[in-house]
Order: structure tokens, then sequence, then C-alpha cells
């Protein structure tokens, strides 16, 4: 099966989230989307030898969320977390999903998360 290509991240040591973050908000990755349209709800990214938490994750234990990053000046909630390169990061998450009314078209959102960096 193949998965289409949505989006060409920058390559090498340099990547920043800016990408991430303008996918994400293309995507509606962010708290509260509207249950009645499709879209992604969480953007996970990796190997691009940085660590980021945005903005709409709710706490994450290791990692000062809203700290000034290159790139993530755009950040207004969205929900991307990037684990870094060569496994130097890992990180456990807890996702809180919220149930939506009959008839949507997500099933269930998330309300919210929360996370840390157990490796560094």
């Amino acid at each position: 099966m193949s998965v289409p290509c949505l989006f060409e991240p920058k390559k090498g040591p340099t990547a920043d989230p800016l990408q991430d973050i303008q996918l994400a908000k293309e995507l509606v990755a962010r708290p509260s989307p509207d249950p009645t349209q499709h879209g992604v709800d969480l953007l996970l990214g990796g190997h691009d030898h940085l660590y980021f938490v945005s903005k709409g994750v709710a706490a994450w234990d290791g990692y000062v969320i809203g700290s000034e990053s290159l790139g993530a000046e755009q950040d207004d909630g969205v929900y991307v977390i990037k684990s870094g390169s060569d496994f130097r990061d890992l990180s456990d998450m807890e996702l809180v999903l919220e149930d939506m009314p009959e008839g949507s078209v997500r099933r269930k959102t998330i309300k919210e998360i929360k996370g840390e960096e157990c490796l560094h």
C-alpha cells in the first residue's frame, strides 16, 4: 500500500518546526477541531535533529512548552511533536480522547496531550 506524500520537509540538521506548524494549521491538527470535518489530529515528526513540542500540548515534563525555537514563531497552539533523531530523544505521551456527538465524521478527538521526555 502506498501512502501519498503530503509534504516534503527540509533535509538536514537545520530543519525547523515552521513547515510542520504550517502543515498542522492546514490540516487543523489542534485542540477542539470541528468534529463534522475530516482532518489530522496530531503531527509526529522526527529525524530532523530537533526536539520540539508545540503550544497545543497541555504539559510536557523535561521540556518547556513555548520556549524559543527557531521557526516556531507561528505556533498558535497546534498539535506537533518532534522527537529529535538517532534515539537521543525518546518521549512518552498520553492522549486524552473525547467522544464526539452521534453522526460526526470524527468519532473521537484529542482533548488533551501530556507527555515527558524520557531520554535526552
